[in-house]
C-alpha cells in the first residue's frame, strides 16, 4: 500500500510540474498571406511613369506658388530698406 501511495505522490509532483511548465510555455505563431503578383505591361510602365512625372511637376509648381508671396514681400522689404538707408 505504501508503495502505491509514494507512486501516486510522484505522479502528482510530476502532473504539477509539467503544469508549472505548461503556464510559462511560449508559442508564436506566424500568419503569412500569399501574394499574388501579376507583371504590369510595358506601356502600362510608361503610361504610369508619365502620370508620375506629371504629378511631380505640378506639385513643384504649386510649392513654389506656395513660396512666391513670401519671396514677393522679402524683395519688397530689401528694396525698401536699401531706399531708406540711401537717404
Amino acid at each position: 500500500m505504501r508503495i502505491i501511495q509514494e507512486e501516486i505522490e510522484v505522479t502528482k509532483g510530476k502532473l504539477k510540474y509539467l503544469k508549472n511548465r505548461i503556464s510559462y510555455s511560449t508559442i508564436n505563431i506566424e500568419v503569412y498571406e500569399a501574394a499574388h503578383y501579376k507583371p504590369k505591361a510595358f506601356f502600362t510602365k510608361i503610361i504610369e511613369g508619365l502620370i508620375n512625372g506629371s504629378n511631380i511637376i505640378s506639385s513643384l509648381i504649386l510649392g513654389i506658388l506656395n513660396i512666391l508671396p513670401i519671396f514677393l514681400l522679402a524683395i519688397s522689404a530689401f528694396i525698401i530698406y536699401k531706399r531708406t538707408r540711401k537717404k
